[in-house]
């Protein structure tokens, strides 16, 4: 369709010329084999049903076969389209046929998300709500943004609230599914083995109704945002931002150990911005700057500090287990801990940089230069910490025989 408006060009800026295999009799084919294959996925998924499943059955399960009775609909939607847009190509109108071919993914993607775990759905609810806060958020300083008509900007806006709030919703059920698996292994595990991890399962249950308390608040911000919306308030950014806030909080209660390390980096750069930032600036400027630099460049310590005693706890946890994997891999946490450690020692002299410029700034003029000596030190440790832990990128054929491997394991377990 591109080709065809002249909208793709050439470096000469001659119009660029369809190759002679790209045609619409080629991807009419193309088009109806994936509607056969769209139409034997839905009969499957129709087979599902959430209501002869008998009493006791795994929560987790009972949970995938709803998802595909819910989902069987969303994919017959999505054949329906796909029905279509062959027609269109059968018509040589390659325009129709994208635009019919979008429907159709829109349509398996929503049936996907239906199967998604409780990362998975969370990371979903992130990214779709900060659609949400970009949109509420003006421009600023930036003369390219794409102006967009004020009903266009509420209805995406309201569709994508909607939606957040249905992921919400869906959390809830996925945070009690893993409740009630919780429970029921402690109870297995008590009757094995009594009084035996009972400080980790505690902590588990904690963080898991930390969670749904969070999910809880975000879902409560998000249908004022709605309301807010239908009735054109004026907090609705601050309503976006607010259940953000919440989203973000839960997403990082389930990161693991990397990308917390990740995090931490990521924030300390920020951090070492801001800093290089404040010190090119004169001494009525850099003054009001120095006390929220201190105050982040301190928390930066303690999330530093509670990394390097989970890493230490799980290196002592795997030195435990008599197996040469488990070995190597209290090696690597050991070594981890080590360089998150030294970071520490680095952020104490950034940390403590600035906090004096901050209690002399009053009186003379100061300098960060102790603290951007520091900071780089910092992202240095971290960056090791990460590698160190993180496996080393293999080529595609060793990942396929690996899996291969664990397949024929499984197998035969």
């Amino acid at each position: 369709a591109q080709l065809r408006s002249g909208k793709l060009r050439l470096d000469d800026d001659t119009p660029a010329v369809a190759p002679a295999w790209l045609d619409t009799a080629r991807l009419s084919q193309r088009q109806t084999s994936l509607a056969a294959r769209t139409a034997e996925l839905g009969m499957r998924l129709s087979a599902a049903d959430a209501s002869k499943v008998p009493e006791g059955t795994d929560p987790k399960q009972r949970r995938m076969i709803e998802a595909a009775a819910k989902a069987a609909p969303m994919v017959a939607k999505a054949e329906g389209h796909m029905k279509t847009a062959t027609d269109r190509l059968g018509g040589d109108d390659a325009q129709a046929a994208a635009d019919e071919q979008a429907k159709a993914i829109a349509a398996l993607l929503e049936a996907a998300e239906l199967f998604a775990d409780l990362r998975a759905l969370i990371e979903l609810t992130y990214q779709g709500h900060s659609q949400t806060v970009a949109l509420l958020t003006p421009a600023e300083n930036d003369a390219k943004a794409p102006a967009m008509p004020a009903a266009v900007r509420a209805e995406r806006t309201t569709k994508l609230g909607e939606q957040t709030v249905a992921r919400l919703r869906r959390l809830q059920g996925l945070l009690a599914d893993e409740v009630a698996a919780l429970e029921q292994g402690a109870k297995a595990q008590g009757q094995q083995a009594p009084g035996q991890d009972a400080e980790a399962m505690n902590a588990q249950k904690q963080l898991l109704a930390r969670a749904e308390q969070l999910r809880g608040q975000a879902e409560q911000s998000v249908v004022e945002l709605s309301k807010a919306l239908a009735t054109r308030s004026g907090n609705a950014r601050e309503l976006a931002e607010q259940g953000l806030v919440h989203i973000e909080e839960l997403r990082r209660l389930f990161y693991s150990i990397i990308q917390h390390l990740k995090e931490l980096r990521d924030r300390q750069a920020e951090t070492g911005d801001r800093t290089a930032d404040a010190e090119s600036k004169d001494d009525e400027e850099k003054a009001p700057l120095l006390g929220p630099l201190a105050d982040a460049q301190r928390e930066h310590l303690q999330t530093a500090e509670a990394l390097a005693n989970a890493l230490e706890a799980q290196a002592d946890a795997a030195g435990q287990a008599q197996d040469p994997q488990a070995a190597e891999q209290a090696d690597r946490l050991a070594r981890a801990a080590e360089e998150v450690r030294k970071s520490l020692l680095a952020m104490e002299d950034a940390a403590s940089g600035i906090e004096r410029a901050r209690d002399d700034s009053k009186a003379m003029s100061v300098t960060l230069e102790p603290a951007l000596t520091a900071q780089p030190k910092v992202l240095e440790h971290l960056e090791e910490a990460i590698r160190i832990l993180e496996p080393p990128k293999q080529d595609q054929k060793q990942q396929d025989q690996q899996q291969q491997d664990q397949q024929q394991q499984d197998q035969q377990q």
